[in-house]
């Protein structure tokens, strides 16, 4: 299925309070522990996270397009809106996400989620 296609099921935004605010964000860019995987980058913050929180990170680098950028953060708000941890996460996804599937980074997101809020 077309990442458009896809974007459109998930138009909705995650709340603003989900999302990280500029000095949670700062918090958790100096204080995190990064991850990183072959097609995106993760920093989390799990002391002191009393709800899950998250940011995504689209620069120019990702897409020069800035709607897909956007169509992009709001497919991953609405994959990351099911996770209900106690931790504060910024993502931070390379361009080679958008070769990938919904189904695909669907499993990349829990096999990789999974694994670091368990450690």
């Amino acid at each position: 299925m077309p990442l458009a296609a896809v974007v459109l099921r998930f138009s909705l935004m995650l709340p603003s309070s989900r999302r990280l605010s500029r000095p949670e964000f700062n918090l958790v860019k100096s204080h995190g522990k990064s991850y990183s995987f072959p097609h995106f980058s993760i920093t989390l913050l799990t002391s002191g996270a009393s709800s899950s929180k998250y940011a995504v990170v689209t620069s120019v680098k990702f897409h020069r397009h800035a709607v897909v950028r956007n169509r992009f953060r709001r497919l991953v708000y609405a994959l990351l809106s099911v996770y209900t941890g106690h931790c504060w996460l910024i993502f931070y996804p390379r361009s080679s996400m958008l070769k990938l599937s919904h189904d695909q980074i669907r499993s990349l997101f829990d096999s990789s989620l999974s694994s670091l809020l368990v450690s």
